[in-house]
């Protein structure tokens, strides 16, 4: 739960003023917990404390060091607590991605299961060196958008920013939706897009300016009757560039390995004809372009992407 502004701010003044030490009921904790119940109607004293605690921990360094675990490093007085925003962003970093991988596996397997017991499309269902091959086949394919290099040759050469993405849609329809805020035809959750105008982030590249001046092209690699096959290539493609080739932005634009939905539509189950593609959006990067932060960062400040006129647009990358 997000504790009221105006709490957390008595919190801050009560430290301002306080200091490294305990609060308790001698120093302010009772006029804290009195400001928490009287934002938050319907706490008890229990609740209320729990929120002083936790926003003391939030806001203030360690005071007094607990025992560690063997192996880690004890923190010193002063260093954020294990519940400090810059802390839980450290951790949700391992975390997710782990949690997001495990999630994923089980919901692709799941999808499989139910694929192969339904007669009326178990024979579309690649085995796992089926899906194998056809990344070998897709990397090894020459594409006049990479100027005749194959798709591998191309992600190595650092030439170009590429996204990996899949669609039922048409790949005209699909292809830049990335960039947009909406993210999504039928999603009501908002994206965040990427490819920025500016370095404070106040204005995103639609998708007709990427095309018209950015020069973003869209290209299907694979096309199935199956969400799980297109999803599955997807992955592989994805993840090939990220772990494979350590790509970063902006030769990778996608965040993180596919997170979509695996399971597959009622009219595909039903023996409908629908079709998925897996498709990749390529932008092409001006030689020597890239403009790192003064601080290290594992992405650029920005990148000047070049479109079929020669045309040259500094974009900035929103990580």
């Amino acid at each position: 739960m997000t504790l009221p502004e105006d709490f957390t701010n008595a919190v801050r003044e009560w430290l301002d003023q306080h200091g490294p030490v305990p609060c308790t009921i001698d120093n302010g904790k009772t006029q804290l917990m009195a400001i928490y119940k009287g934002l938050v109607p319907g706490k008890n004293d229990k609740q209320a404390a729990n929120a002083v605690r936790d926003a003391i921990r939030n806001s203030r360094g360690i005071i007094a060091p607990e025992k560690t675990a063997i192996g880690l490093k004890r923190k010193a007085v002063g260093e954020p607590t294990s519940a400090h925003d810059s802390e839980r962003k450290k951790a949700n970093a391992i975390s997710n991605p782990i949690s997001s991988a495990i999630k994923k596996a089980a919901l692709a397997s799941a999808n499989r299961a139910e694929l192969l017991a339904n007669p009326l499309v178990s024979h579309l269902v690649l085995s796992e060196s089926e899906l194998e091959n056809e990344v070998k086949s897709i990397l090894r394919r020459r594409l006049e958008e990479f100027g005749g290099m194959s798709i591998e040759e191309a992600l190595r050469s650092g030439g170009y920013s590429v996204y990996v993405g899949m669609t039922r849609r048409s790949i005209a329809d699909e292809f830049l939706r990335f960039l947009t805020i909406r993210g999504s035809l039928d999603s009501s959750e908002g994206n965040r897009p990427i490819l920025m105008k500016d370095e404070d982030f106040r204005d995103h590249f639609t998708m007709s300016q990427a095309i018209q001046i950015l020069g973003a092209v869209g290209v299907e690699v694979h096309c199935s009757r199956l969400r799980y096959n297109a999803s599955a290539i997807e992955d592989r493609l994805q993840t090939f560039m990220k772990d494979e080739l350590g790509l970063h932005y902006p030769n990778r634009l996608f965040r993180a390995v596919a997170l979509g939905v695996h399971r597959e539509d009622e009219a595909t189950l039903n023996g409908e004809e629908t079709i998925h593609r897996t498709f990749l959006t390529i932008f092409k990067i001006a030689e020597n372009s890239v403009v790192k932060f003064e601080e290290p960062k594992s992405y650029p400040k920005s990148v000047r992407f070049v479109n079929a006129a020669g045309e040259q647009t500094t974009v900035y990358i929103h990580a």
